[in-house]
């Protein structure tokens, strides 16, 4: 019942009483008129109810971060009363909530479109729905829920090139085509391939050499270590780390490499190679349920992997982490002849952590490029300075 429905029903009540008590037959019969509206009413209102059927449907089950998610709601009266209407399409999606209020006559049918922007990544559900009907008075109401739901995975923003293409690698198939090694300048090499990020890190002249390496399988390492985080989500490393390994992992795929997926997260995650959208499709979703949480170290799963893998893999690492160990520990691919390429998510530009200048120089020492991405960087710019 309404407020207004609740206001009436007193005023029943009271005028029934003056009626009884002083006899008078006036209050009664305007008692008698309000009890006969609220009966109808609440009669209208859950006859109204169970004749109502609600279907949700939308254009696109994953979305991405940054996508406007479309839910088409079709709502059928399958009763010969006419009902004035109020929908509540319930959803887990952070913010999601609107209220929808429809008049739908006699064995009639009413449709809307609703648009809610997605901001985080997950596995959500839309559903269950609420219905509220109302009497033509506005006195009562009846309510029921329909618990019928279905999944909505919201996948990570891939970070897209020039030609705007979401599935398109921002400059990630630049990683791995070939191996690439950062070596001391010697006397005749030409100066175009002097690496100058290299050489203002380490203080001395470098080249970066480019050899066929023939590797067609690639293997993308995300850390998302608690641990080594810095930022609150989604404005912080977590969120960036699972962006850039989407990104990669995606324009490798586009690039015809066969990619696997490792995340060291909440839970193990492990994506086997593959090729191809469904490959791609399967990834995007991995990340997007990825958490960072307690795992092993870093450098624990390199040693693992590298122990694994030949030399038609090339080995990408994406991290925010500055602990010197995992450097190390990838440093153990250059005599297995396993191409490296780190991915620095720089944690000083997402909170108070220190430099990664020493991790950065170690990597170098080793052979390895890195790219830094910064806060406030996009990964191609990083891409293009590594």
């Amino acid at each position: 019942m309404t407020p207004a429905g609740w206001r009436i029903l007193g005023l029943t009540v009271a005028l029934l009483a003056i009626g009884l008590i002083g006899r008078m037959p006036l209050p009664l019969t305007i008692a008698g008129a309000f009890a006969l509206v609220l009966t109808l009413g609440l009669v209208w209102s859950g006859l109204s109810a169970r004749a109502l059927i609600v279907e949700r449907r939308c254009a696109d089950e994953t979305p991405s971060v940054g996508d406007t998610l479309t839910e088409h709601l079709r709502v059928t009266n399958r009763g010969w009363l006419p009902s004035a209407v109020a929908i509540e399409p319930q959803s887990t999606l952070p913010g999601y909530g609107q209220i929808v209020s429809l008049t739908i006559g006699s064995r009639g049918t009413a449709t809307r479109t609703l648009a809610f922007r997605c901001a985080t990544r997950g596995e959500f559900t839309l559903g269950p729905t609420r219905i509220r009907a109302f009497d033509p008075f506005g006195l009562c109401q009846a309510s029921r829920v329909e618990s019928a739901s279905r999944r909505v995975i919201v996948l990570p923003a891939i970070e897209s090139s020039a030609s705007g293409d979401r599935r398109a690698a921002s400059g990630a198939p630049e990683i791995a085509p070939d191996a690439a090694a950062i070596r001391d300048y010697q006397a005749g090499d030409p100066v175009r391939r002097i690496h100058w990020p290299s050489t203002a890190r380490l203080g001395r002249l470098v080249v970066k050499e480019v050899e066929r390496s023939g590797s067609t399988n690639v293997l993308v390492v995300a850390d998302l270590d608690a641990s080594v985080q810095v930022g609150v989500c989604p404005d912080g490393t977590e969120e960036r780390v699972v962006g850039v390994a989407a990104s990669v992992a995606a324009g490798l795929i586009e690039a015809r490499r066969a990619v696997a997926l490792i995340a060291t997260a909440n839970r193990h995650l492990d994506v086997r190679a593959g090729r191809g959208e469904r490959h791609i499709q399967s990834i995007l979703e991995s990340l997007a349920v990825a958490r960072a949480g307690r795992s092993p170290a870093l450098e624990e799963v390199l040693l693992a992997e590298i122990g694994r893998l030949s030399r038609d893999t090339t080995l990408i690492v994406v991290t925010p982490s500055i602990e010197r160990a995992w450097v190390a520990a990838l440093a153990r691919a250059g005599p297995r002849g396993i191409p490296t390429f780190a991915l620095l998510v720089e944690p000083a530009t997402y909170g108070d952590a220190a430099s990664s200048l020493d991790v950065v120089g170690d990597l170098l020492s080793n052979g390895t490029p890195v790219a830094l991405v910064k806060r406030d960087r996009t990964l191609i710019e990083a891409l293009a300075d590594a």
